[in-house]
């Protein structure tokens, strides 16, 4: 008898237990449910009516969860995978909107540009090079077979400049951007390899050594404001470095120097003007991080001490800061792990001691500081894969806010007029409104596209705020910095890059929340940001390939801003599921096109839209002087003589059409480039703006403003 009821006393508890997990799992289920139907309906869903019935009494309704630990609903943000006619593919994450690229649109702007004309950049005719070099740069990154790396290297060494011209492309080269990284010394390139490469100095030095000057010469070329954006000279040097690298192992015996060559590869290929090179610059970029195991753990545990050790830390914390800027302009996973990494910061005592004598910084350790407390979450927040719920957002905006201050600095009167200074300055004034507008303008998408007309309506209406507001900062600086220092400004990639994300959000305010009423005004802010992209586009090219996208939403703010001046009845724009300012926002999608080799004008509609009132003022002789290059057919095929003819006879340009017709073509006030096999529209730049949904018509309102 004891056992029996053993026996039913274990069986009872047994199917107690059980009963509980059941009805745990039944109320996990119904809070399931009711959160699914409460996004579609008001009405409770058919079963959950027993709950409001009383048919199961001693059933208890499930009390709500706190709505700050659910991931936002209103944001389901993957990105977006593009998958060509040959089956190639392309990811762009959430915060990758401005480089995605949806072909329907693209074939509206098409239709509406086809009367221009299409121009390309001249290609170096490598006739010139010798047969080795020819296959150690089309064999890059990988050596080639069959060659002897100590001819080849002594053959390239040939090509080397003078050294006055190496000395003053380096100099150039650290003078116009170390405002922006830091990837070499002027030590390590003007005291060490010069005169090491250039014999000055019995110092042994590998092929990796002769890349990392040579790509330094190619990109100085291109920021040498005495010569032609896009030169064929630099293209000369770039392919240089390319066959020098594929004469030793990037995989198998690389060092600091070669991640510094691949970096540097990944900035040349940026600032080339060619679009269709953007997805090799990020590849060079991940190859770098890849290659630089080793530069993720802290020198001293290395045996390094003093500069050497300075150096090293300041490398990984550029080539961090450069891995996590291209996540976030492209939405994908940054190459570099932060939880492995084991180098500490540079100090500021160290700071001070070992930049004598350099060129001054743009961020130091101010910006390493930034990127440990901002940019690194910044970026795991915006490209997780669950959406973060907004408190967390506004969290992270009061974090910044409170590390990055922001100093009242008025950059056209900055007191040192060196070009470095300047633009150390000016990369510094706005980098906290850049990091509030990556924060939040997958939140402003939102509220523009469910809220626009009654942003008390939306629960990220904060966002539309403090976007728009940074955007206006980032447009001011660089308009600022602009019209000081046209010939430069033009030539940096990631200027216009930033810029032309800062545009859509005002552009965005100034088409559908004109009746919002913010300051600064969205339409003249805006007008005076589509000038500016028309005095760059000269000389950008990603600038031009903007100004078509621009010109639209110019002319549709300018209608939205007539129909509010009339007090007639607002626009309500259409938001369907794979629109762009969905796409702005990061929402999944995936898009199927076929491969096409066909070209897009990138001139615009004519500015008729500026008013005298609201238009910056005219730019400076020194702005109109810097588009003589484009203006000048001189400059579109390059000839020079052999190398016997001294430096300056040394390359060409490949024959080529000056220009490409389309039927009814006219003369184009912007350069245009070709588009690159598999690309869509090759530019994954700007592209998301040829699907924006200023494309469509609207709807009208019909209510009473």
């Amino acid at each position: 008898m004891c056992s029996y009821t053993y026996f039913v006393l274990a069986a009872t508890d047994h199917l107690r237990k059980k009963t509980v997990a059941l009805e745990a799992r039944i109320r996990s289920l119904e809070d399931a449910i009711a959160i699914v139907q409460a996004n579609t309906s008001e009405d409770p869903h058919p079963l959950l009516n027993y709950l409001d019935q009383g048919d199961e009494g001693e059933v208890e309704e499930p009390a709500p969860k706190p709505v700050t630990e659910q991931s936002d609903p209103s944001a389901p943000s993957l990105g977006s995978l593009h998958v060509d006619g040959k089956g190639a593919a392309r990811f762009f994450g959430p915060s990758g909107g401005s480089e995605v690229c949806e072909s329907q649109s693209a074939h509206e702007l098409e239709e509406r540009l086809m009367s221009k004309t299409i121009r390309s950049l001249p290609e170096l005719d490598d006739a010139h090079l010798p047969q080795e070099i020819i296959i150690c740069y089309r064999s890059f990154p990988f050596e080639p077979p069959g060659i002897i790396p100590s001819n080849v290297q002594t053959i390239i060494e040939a090509f080397l400049p003078p050294v006055e011209h190496a000395t003053y492309l380096c100099e150039t080269f650290m003078e116009h951007l170390t405002w922006m990284f830091q990837i070499v010394t002027r030590r390590q390139v003007i005291k060490e390899l010069i005169p090491a490469i250039y014999k000055q100095t019995r110092v042994s030095y590998g092929p990796h050594d002769l890349a990392l000057l040579l790509i330094v010469l190619g990109i100085g070329t291109l920021v040498d404001l005495n010569l032609p954006p896009y030169s064929l000279e630099a293209q000369h040097y770039y392919r240089l470095s390319q066959s020098a690298v594929a004469l030793q192992p990037v995989l198998r015996e690389q060092s600091v120097v070669t991640i510094k060559v691949l970096h540097l590869m990944s900035i040349y290929n940026g600032m080339s003007g060619k679009e269709s090179n953007l997805e090799l610059s990020y590849a060079l970029l991940d190859l770098a991080s890849q290659v630089a195991v080793r530069v993720y753990i802290d020198p001293s545990l290395w045996g390094f001490s003093d500069k050497e050790a300075y150096d090293r830390r300041v490398y990984f914390w550029n080539l961090m800061a450069g891995v996590l800027w291209q996540s976030l302009v492209t939405g994908r996973p940054p190459s570099l792990l932060t939880t492995y990494i084991d180098c500490r910061l540079p100090t500021t005592a160290e700071e001070d001691l070992f930049q004598q004598d350099e060129v001054p910084l743009g961020f130091g350790r101010w910006g390493f500081q930034v990127s440990v407390d901002c940019l690194i979450p910044l970026v795991k927040t915006t490209l997780a894969v669950k959406s973060p719920p907004y408190q967390a957002i506004l969290k992270l905006d009061q974090e910044i806010r409170a590390t990055v201050k922001v100093h009242e600095i008025d950059i056209s009167s900055t007191s040192d007029d060196r070009t470095a200074t300047s633009m150390a300055v000016y990369v510094r004034s706005h980098y906290q409104a850049l990091l509030l507008m990556f924060l939040h303008r997958g939140f402003f998408a939102q509220a523009m596209s469910d809220s626009a007309l009654d942003l008390s309506q939306s629960p990220h209406g904060e966002s539309v705020f403090t976007a728009y507001s940074s955007a206006c900062v980032i447009l001011a600086d660089t308009k600022s910095q602009y019209y000081k220092r046209p010939n430069l400004i033009s030539r940096i990639w990631r200027v216009w890059s930033l810029a032309f994300s800062a545009a859509v959000i005002v552009g965005t305010v100034a088409i559908r929340g004109i009746h919002l009423n913010l300051e600064p005004p969205a339409f003249e802010e805006f007008e005076s940001a589509c000038m500016m992209f028309q005095g760059a586009a000269d000389t950008s090219n990603r600038a031009a390939r903007a100004m078509p996208i621009l010109q639209l939403m110019l002319e549709k703010a300018f209608h939205a801003k007539e129909r509010y001046r009339q007090r007639q009845p607002p626009v309500v724009h259409e938001t369907r599921p794979d629109d762009e300012l969905s796409i702005f926002g990061g929402r999944t999608r995936l898009v199927a096109s076929q491969s096409t080799t066909s070209t897009l004008s990138n001139s615009g509609l004519d500015v008729n839209l500026f008013t005298s009132s609201s238009a910056d003022e005219a730019l400076d002789s020194q702005v109109q002087d810097h588009t003589r290059y484009r203006s000048d057919p001189r400059n579109e095929n390059v000839t020079f003589a052999d190398l016997s003819g001294g430096w300056d006879g040394l390359f060409h340009g490949a024959p080529q059409p000056n220009s490409r017709h389309l039927p009814g073509n006219s003369s184009s006030p912007y350069p245009i480039l070709e588009s690159g096999d598999g690309t869509m529209l090759d530019d994954r730049w700007s592209s998301f703006m040829h699907n924006y949904n200023i494309l469509r018509e609207p709807t009208q309102h019909h209510s009473a403003i």
